[in-house]
């Protein structure tokens, strides 16, 4: 008898936030095992420890980068730019903010339609709904199920419910500012 491979889903893990809780919680290397892993450089960068109690960890992604269990992803300036230019104003980040990591996410996301999109960060969630990337995204807790992982006591902000909640908000606010188009 043979036993099937789970195909592994391609993802992006996109904000620091999301790979912290994952390392907070040491499920990080479980999803490496079940998805093919696809970062930004940015949220490489972004990504270096996490508190528990005050005290502070360091997390180290070049090891699994060297170990091609993750790889590096890259969005160029232009292509930055025309994602910028398709939310609407003030409504989300600029040039030089804290969000790059989201933002070149958001860009390399609309480019890869077979790609799912995993963060916990609600802004970033509402603009991948508002520029049309809703099919894409995946909830933090359905990340855990489709990983067999336990979704015992997640924290509230990475829940469905939260998740479902988030959504339904920025197809509101993407039906207003069709309105006002």
């Amino acid at each position: 008898m043979s036993v099937k491979k789970m195909k592994k889903l391609k993802l992006i893990l996109i904000d620091a936030c999301c790979i912290i809780e994952l390392f907070k919680t040491k499920k990080f290397e479980i999803i490496l095992d079940n998805f093919h892993v696809y970062i930004s450089e940015t949220v490489l960068n972004e990504t270096k420890y996490y508190r528990i109690n005050n005290e502070k960890f360091e997390i180290n992604l070049n090891q699994y980068i060297s170990s091609e269990k993750i790889k590096i992803l890259n969005a160029s300036s232009i292509e930055l730019d025309k994602l910028t230019k398709k939310i609407p104003k003030g409504y989300f980040w600029s040039v030089g903010s804290q969000d790059l990591g989201e933002m070149e996410s958001l860009t390399i996301l609309e480019q890869n339609k077979d790609y799912k999109f995993c963060t916990i960060d609600q802004i970033a969630l509402k603009v991948a709904v508002i520029i049309g990337l809703e099919n894409q995204l995946i909830s933090y807790e359905m990340l855990l199920q489709k990983a067999n992982i336990s979704n015992k006591n997640i924290p509230t902000y990475c829940n469905n419910e939260t998740f479902k909640r988030v959504i339904k908000e920025a197809k509101a606010i993407r039906l207003q500012s069709m309105k006002l188009k």
